[in-house]
């Protein structure tokens, strides 16, 4: 420090540049509500989850399936759509096209290895009260079965989260937010993709400094009705947005009065609160002539 003194302002604000502060790294984690255990992943195994999240709401399908399932491919992939695997298992479930799941190709969509799953899922008998090891390995033949258990804590704060029954548990931190695409093309990316994993409309602002703001309206609060109900619900969206964030340019998101930010840890108080029932979020370009 006495060096630095000797060398001045300026030399000490150049070596606080480069060794003061911590590189932002992107990474997203979900908190558990009861345990309060943090869970970190990247934004591609976030974004993994959700899809198999979305999968199971279009099916009006109970939280507890998105437990299972998500249980299973922590433990098979980690959650990576995996283009290899033992013999011929593929994707996020590890799925053999030689067994009848599909084939190579269908098998690495995530949402058709997703349903295909469920589809396994729902024919094990009471696969909804027997233990989730049970109901997992009933669907995957695994040689180790038991090793699912250990990723039920992980799932169950993951499925609370996407599947709005939670909120404000689940948060990304982004080293550089905001998409290459044009402003246009992000935002009929992100209501278009609202469309088909959600099933809900969105209404896009106008455009201002290469930024539009999406508003999704009409959504049950966060924590009303049934587990059939949870793809209408606000936080559902919220978690959808977040998840989305880093593929999509989805640079903030507001629900209630607590609102987050690409660019910072965390859910915060909100300068301009949402509508009850409404999800606001903006969708940032960097493109040079968006």
């Amino acid at each position: 420090m006495l060096l630095l003194c000797g060398l001045g302002w300026g030399a000490y604000r150049a070596y606080n540049a480069v060794f003061g502060k911590h590189a932002v790294v992107t990474s997203c984690r979900v908190v558990g509500v009861t345990t309060g255990n943090v869970y970190s992943m990247d934004p591609e195994q976030l974004l993994n989850a959700s899809t198999i999240a979305d999968v199971a709401m279009l099916r009006k399908l109970p939280q507890r399936a998105v437990i299972v399932a998500l249980a299973t491919a922590l433990q098979e992939s980690k959650l990576r759509n995996l283009n290899y695997g033992d013999s011929d298992s593929l994707g996020l479930f590890q799925q053999r096209p030689s067994q009848g799941w599909g084939t190579p190709a269908q098998v690495m969509t995530p949402t058709y290895a997703a349903g295909k799953f469920y589809d396994a899922l729902l024919k094990v008998p009471n696969w909804q009260t027997i233990p989730l090891t049970q109901a997992a390995d009933a669907v995957q033949r695994s040689a180790f079965p038991d090793a699912y258990r250990d990723w039920e804590p992980r799932a169950t704060a993951l499925a609370g989260a996407l599947t709005g029954t939670t909120n404000g548990q689940l948060t990304c931190r982004l080293a550089h937010p905001g998409t290459t695409s044009t402003v246009d093309a992000a935002t009929t990316a992100v209501t278009t993709d609202l469309s088909a994993d959600l099933k809900v409309s969105a209404e896009a602002g106008g455009n201002k400094f290469n930024a539009v703001t999406i508003t999704v309206s009409g959504l049950v609060a966060t924590g009303a009705g049934s587990d059939s109900s949870a793809r209408h619900r606000d936080a559902t969206v919220a978690a959808w947005a977040v998840a989305h964030s880093a593929t999509h340019g989805i640079t903030s998101v507001t629900i209630g009065n607590r609102e987050w930010r690409a660019d910072r840890d965390g859910w915060h108080d909100a300068k301009t609160p949402a509508a009850a029932g409404s999800v606001v979020m903006t969708v940032t370009s960097t493109a040079a002539n968006p």
